[in-house]
């Protein structure tokens, strides 16, 4: 099933974001794995963000994205106290990625959306 062959990916990814939290790649794959089945299918994609924020080894970059996909997969099970986490995340990273602080605060505004659409999307 598409499923069972998500969580082997969710491996793959896993393994590559243990080494390098700060390379996007293994982060942008991951999503891009688990996003169209759900994130409440594949609950490891949950559990990596939260353990790696959890830990000492996500700082810097690794730390943005753990926390960047924790908001969509927050986000998407529509429970308002874990949207409140979203949001609250999104105001981290207004500070802990500033360069692209206009950026969270779009997507902590569209937290409780139906799909967070693209700020670019036409």
């Amino acid at each position: 099933s598409s499923l069972s062959v998500a969580e082997g990916e969710v491996d793959f990814a896993a393994r590559y974001i243990a080494a390098a939290p700060g390379n996007p790649s293994p982060w942008n794959y991951l999503r891009g794995v688990v996003e169209p089945l759900g994130y409440s299918a594949v609950p490891r994609v949950r559990l990596l963000c939260e353990g790696l924020l959890a830990g000492d080894a996500a700082s810097g970059a690794g730390r943005v994205a753990a926390m960047s996909l924790l908001v969509d997969v927050l986000d998407e099970g529509g429970d308002p106290a874990e949207q409140e986490r979203a949001r609250s995340l999104c105001d981290s990273l207004e500070d802990l990625d500033s360069l692209r602080e206009a950026y969270w605060q779009w997507r902590r505004s569209r937290v409780g959306a139906q799909q967070p659409t693209s700020p670019y999307a036409q």
